[in-house]
């Protein structure tokens, strides 16, 4: 595990903070855990959204028909060479 050096501070509301620490205390997790697994595990999910198209199912096969088209975009295609980022 990573040596822990950031530090993180930000208010909350008297209900917030008590929902938050009822939560931890559920999942048996310090307040401090808690907070940053729910928190990383939920911008980690953020970014992957961001990366993936989504299309209505009555949409997919034109779209599927539009990229089998289109002609190669210099800037998209290196785009596309790049390796995956590694979200976990």
């Amino acid at each position: 595990m990573s040596t822990l050096t950031r530090r993180f501070e930000f208010r909350a509301t008297d209900e917030d903070y008590e929902l938050i620490c009822q939560a931890a205390a559920e999942a048996g997790l310090s307040l401090s855990d808690y907070i940053r697994s729910r928190t990383v595990e939920d911008a980690r999910r953020e970014l992957a959204d961001r990366r993936r198209v989504r299309i209505a199912p009555g949409y997919a096969e034109a779209f599927y028909a539009a990229l089998e088209d289109a002609s190669p975009v210099s800037e998209l295609q290196r785009l596309a060479d790049l390796p995956e980022p590694d979200l976990s």
